[in-house]
C-alpha cells in the first residue's frame, strides 16, 4: 500500500510539474507572439482552459512521454519520433475534443507550414520532440532524485492539495472556460 501510494503522488506530481511548465511556456510564447501585452495582461488571461496555472496537456504529454520513454531510452531517434508521434496525437485530439466540447479553439496553426486541420504543425511536433528527449534524459531523472528525499506524508498532502484545487477549477472550467487571449469562439455559442 505504501508503494502504491507513493507511485501515485509521484506520477500526481509529475502531471502538474509538466502542466505547470507547459503554462509558462505558453505565456512566454504568447508574449513573444504579442509585444504590445504586458505581463500583467497574460496572467490575468492565463492561458488554457483551466484558470489555474497548469495547461493539463502538457501534464498528460509528460506522463505519457515519460511512461513510453523508459522503453526506448537506449534509442534516442525511436524515442524522438516517439514524441513526435504521442504529442502529435495529444494535441490533436485534444484540440478536436475541447472544440466540440466547448465551441472554441485554444489554438489554431492553420498559417503554419506543414499543418494539420490547423490543429498540429510540424513545428510544434519537432520542439515537442525535443522536449520530450528533455523529460526523459533530464527533467524526470532530476525530479526523481529530489522527489525520494521528501517524506511521504508531505508529499500525500501536497498531492492531496493539488489534486483538490484542480478539480475545482475543472468543475468550475466546465461551468466558465477560460476563454481569454487567443482563444476563438467557433459559431454562434
Amino acid at each position: 500500500m505504501k508503494k502504491i501510494m507513493n507511485n501515485t503522488c509521484y506520477w500526481t506530481i509529475l502531471f502538474f510539474t509538466g502542466g505547470i511548465i507547459g503554462w509558462l511556456l505558453e505565456m512566454i510564447a504568447f508574449k513573444g507572439s504579442h509585444v504590445n501585452v504586458s505581463w500583467i495582461e497574460i496572467v490575468l488571461n492565463l492561458r488554457g482552459v483551466l484558470h489555474g496555472p497548469w495547461v493539463p496537456i502538457y501534464g498528460f504529454g509528460f506522463i505519457l512521454l515519460v511512461l513510453f520513454g523508459h522503453k526506448l531510452k537506449k534509442y534516442p531517434i525511436f524515442l524522438f519520433i516517439g514524441n513526435i508521434v504521442i504529442c502529435g496525437l495529444l494535441e490533436y485530439v485534444t484540440s478536436y475534443v475541447l472544440e466540440l466540447i466547448f465551441n472554441a479553439r485554444w489554438w489554431d496553426y492553420s498559417s503554419k507550414f506543414l499543418n494539420l486541420h490547423g490543429r498540429i504543425y510540424v513545428g510544434g511536433l519537432l520542439m515537442f520532440g525535443i522536449a520530450g528527449m528533455l523529460a526523459v534524459y533530464l527533467i524526470e531523472p532530476w525530479m526523481r532524485a529530489r522527489l525520494e528525499r521528501i517524506n511521504p506524508c508531505v508529499k500525500v498532502v501536497f498531492a492531496v492539495l493539488l489534486i483538490t484545487i484542480f478539480c475545482v477549477d475543472v468543475v468550475v472550467a466546465l461551468q466558465s472556460p477560460n476563454l481569454g487571449m487567443g482563444v476563438s469562439i467557433i459559431g454562434g455559442k
